[in-house]
């Protein structure tokens, strides 16, 4: 592997689960948002000794996910279930390509039929409402008037009990609600040049846009403190809204692109 890099893809669960590593060649990317959508990842192995061979559309929606790093240093960058499976030949090389959404089971048939009197109620059975997803960091949202009959898609239905401002999205599997200038933690990885800092940043009126080599330590809905050499004015401490991922084992490109807002008064909600 190219400057230590490394992977460790698996799908399956239990004794019938697949881990997928070095040397076996992997290209992969990723488009992360805090939108109440499945986030998705694309990724291809190539001549895999056992590939799942299944129909392209993968109704038992596997569990899988993908971690990166440098040497044996790994941390999940993507958990979800697999949607779409197949193994074809490309030249020389027969290539397994997979789609996985990021609570993909959850935000496809995530349904609740509930009546609820109060916020807590609602939040609670939104929550029950998303198969295999978790609670993450869920702030508070706004009292309801009235008790209120819950009846259709959660996602859907989360979006109607938010305040303004406030935005539901899924991240590996675990559900969070956070408002402009909320965080999933107040940890804060420094991003430099000496820790990957690709290029100079770009900032317009209301965000700013990075890249970085890839760091798992950076999270949709965390911070980053941004240290620039040449630029600055554009130094402090952001929130991340947005990462595209996209790495090749064999490739130049092992790289994110962050895009965010600046966060100098964050919170980090008790939920």
């Amino acid at each position: 592997m190219r400057f230590g890099r490394n992977y460790r893809f698996t799908f399956g669960q239990g004794s019938t689960a697949k881990i997928i590593e070095p040397p076996i060649s992997c290209v992969f990317s990723a488009e992360k948002t805090m939108k109440s959508e499945a986030n998705q990842l694309d990724i291809s192995l190539y001549n895999l000794l056992d590939p799942p061979y299944k129909s392209e559309l993968d109704r038992d929606y596997t569990p899988a996910e993908l971690a990166v790093g440098y040497g044996d240093d790994l941390d999940v960058i993507f958990r979800g279930n697999v949607i779409i499976s197949k193994t074809l030949r490309e030249g020389a090389d027969f290539v397994t390509k997979m789609v996985v959404l990021d609570g993909g089971k959850a935000l496809l048939q995530g349904f609740v039929s509930q009546t609820v009197k109060d916020k807590g109620e609602a939040v609670k059975a939104l929550l029950a409402g998303l198969p295999e997803v978790s609670k993450g960091v869920v702030a508070e949202t706004p009292e309801l008037s009235r008790p209120r009959v819950l009846v259709g898609s959660t996602a859907q239905l989360f979006g109607s009990v938010l305040g303004p401002g406030q935005e539901f999205f899924i991240d590996n599997e675990q559900a969070f609600v956070l408002g402009k200038y909320d965080v999933r933690e107040g940890y804060a990885p420094v991003v430099s040049a000496e820790t990957g800092l690709i290029g100079t940043p770009e900032a317009d009126k209301n965000e700013l846009t990075f890249v970085t080599m890839l760091n798992p330590a950076i999270k949709l809905g965390g911070l980053v403190k941004l240290e620039t050499v040449f630029t600055h004015y554009l130094d402090g401490i952001y929130k991340v809204k947005a990462i595209t991922i996209s790495g090749d084992t064999d490739g130049d490109d092992w790289s994110q692109q962050c895009t965010c807002i600046k966060a100098s008064n964050y919170e980090v909600p008790r939920g």
